[in-house]
């Protein structure tokens, strides 16, 4: 199955058990971590999780 420019990736409602609050013991990001997200041939996004009272994300 190739990926064309107006695909969307599927997303709703439904959280799978592996994220981290539902994991014992729970996994959680901290800051410093880095989620990276890629498809091949593609690219690669890379996220760099920051703490707010250090001067990150301000939203």
């Amino acid at each position: 199955m190739s990926a064309k420019e107006t695909d969307l990736p599927p997303a709703g409602p439904h959280t799978p058990s592996g994220i981290g609050n539902a994991r014992d013991p729970q996994v959680f990001l901290h800051p410093g971590d880095e989620v990276v997200t890629e498809i091949s041939g593609l690219g690669a996004l890379r996220n760099r999780v920051v703490s707010r009272g250090l001067g990150g994300y301000q939203g």
